[in-house]
């Protein structure tokens, strides 16, 4: 009985975490080195493949990259996405 709930605990998709980018996010495309990975625009959503330390592995869409913890947080700044949403529209 016990290989059952094994097999069904294996089985359950994890659910990813989801970060935000603080404002706009250069990321490295390798954790041990300079090259210049992909930016994720301020707020985007991205979710986090890898925690290292201060590092996060992160993808957005097809595009994915190693930032630092202090350019995500685990909420959107609603007040940023507010004044983005209004710098759009039309006067």
């Amino acid at each position: 009985m016990s290989w059952i709930l094994a097999f069904a605990l294996w089985a359950t998709p994890a659910h990813a975490e989801t970060v935000f980018a603080k404002a706009e996010a250069a990321s490295k495309r390798f954790a041990d080195a300079e090259t210049p990975g992909p930016t994720f625009e301020a707020n985007a959503p991205l979710e986090v493949l890898v925690r290292d330390g201060e590092r996060l592995r992160v993808r957005s869409g097809v595009e994915i990259g190693w930032v630092n913890a202090d350019q995500v947080s685990a909420e959107m700044d609603l007040e940023a996405l507010m004044r983005q949403l209004q710098e759009q529209m039309p006067q």
